[in-house]
Formats: C-alpha cells, structure tokens, sequence
C-alpha cells in the first residue's frame, strides 16, 4: 500500500513539475512566482507524504520513499541503459 501511495504523489510531483517547466519556458512574466510557490507546494506534498507514512500504521514508511523514487530511478535506468547503447553502437563502428 505505501508503495502504491508514493507512486502516486510521485506522479502527481512530477505533474506538477511538468506544468511549471512548461509555464516558464513559454515565457510567462509571473511564472517565475508560480514555479516558486509551486517548487514549495511540491515539497509540501512530499513532506506530507512522507509524514503520513510515519504515522497510519497501514502505510509502510520504506515503501513509500521507495514509491516517490520510483520515477527517478526508472528515468536513471532508461538514461544508462541508452547510453550503453550508444556507447557499444559507436564501439561497434570503430572495430
């Protein structure tokens, strides 16, 4: 169930990210206060995610932090594992 929970503050962190990047690089003038009220409402929720796994004793506390890292490190896999594949590609064209 934790992990379950963090997955899902995970990506309603990453959601949340998404629209302020978005907002900033359109080149709104105010979106600099939004990414920072947004910044610290992202830390809010995790905070608060965190804070409940501490104290429902249905919610494992490991669960959930492996839960909200679940997006980084499939993004770190996906990121190593294509590099490896660019790295044996061009190994391959030099023999």
């Amino acid at each position: 169930l934790g992990l379950v929970f963090g997955c899902i503050v995970a990506l309603t962190n990453f959601y949340i990210m998404a629209y302020c990047i978005n907002n900033l690089f359109n080149g709104n003038v105010k979106s600099r206060y939004y990414y920072t009220l947004f910044y610290l409402a992202r830390l809010l929720i995790l905070s608060f995610a965190i804070f409940y796994a501490i104290r429902l004793e249905s919610l494992s506390l490991v669960a959930t932090i492996i839960g909200l890292l679940s997006i980084r490190i499939v993004l770190t896999l996906k990121t190593i594992f294509r590099a490896e594949k660019k790295c044996k590609k061009s190994y391959i064209s030099i023999i």
